[in-house]
């Protein structure tokens, strides 16, 4: 297909970011199918459709276009397909998606961390950070004032006593 690297990251960045993690462990970090269920907590056959539906994903982001919806019935089919077209090498044009980013993977890889350290280091990302802070301690504080001004009943020792059953103070022996 002779996508550019920049092509590559920036279909990752786009898509939904679960599946373009699941395809980063797969494809980049060379990960196995039972290592990426592992970390998901996926069954093999959750992990299947979410491999195609990742896969779909990303190559509606390289073409720049809505990926499609399909039936039940017509997407386990196609999962059949391409779980067979995986172990066989050929015969589905996801599986050839996957083998297209093997041939760049090390450089979409670097590009992909380069981005997440740029985006890391950007006033929005900085702006971001200042306002969770900000609001961590605005609810820190109306919790502590909700706290103190909530006035808790009183309760003698007397009236805590005839609150609790008796029987639990009774000293005869129980049957």
């Amino acid at each position: 297909m002779g996508f550019s690297v920049d092509a590559w990251r920036e279909a990752f960045e786009r898509m939904p970011p679960r599946e373009s993690q699941v395809l980063q462990r797969l494809m980049l970090d060379d990960r196995s199918d039972a290592e990426v269920q592992a970390a998901y907590g996926m069954s093999p056959e959750s992990f299947s459709v979410t491999l195609l539906r990742s896969l779909r994903s990303l190559d509606a982001a390289l073409h720049q276009v809505h990926p499609s919806l399909q039936s039940d019935s017509v997407e386990k089919d196609e999962v059949q397909t391409l779980m067979q077209a995986r172990s066989a090498g050929t015969g589905h044009p996801l599986a050839a998606l996957m083998a297209d980013v093997a041939t760049v993977k090390t450089e979409v890889k670097t590009a992909l961390r380069e981005a997440a350290v740029q985006a890391e280091k950007s006033p929005a990302r900085k702006r971001e950070n200042q306002i969770r802070s900000v609001l961590f301690w605005v609810l820190v504080v109306v919790s502590a004032y909700l706290y103190w001004q909530h006035e808790a009943p009183e309760l003698s020792l007397g009236a805590f006593l005839k609150s609790v059953p008796s029987r639990i103070f009774s000293t005869a022996p129980t049957k």
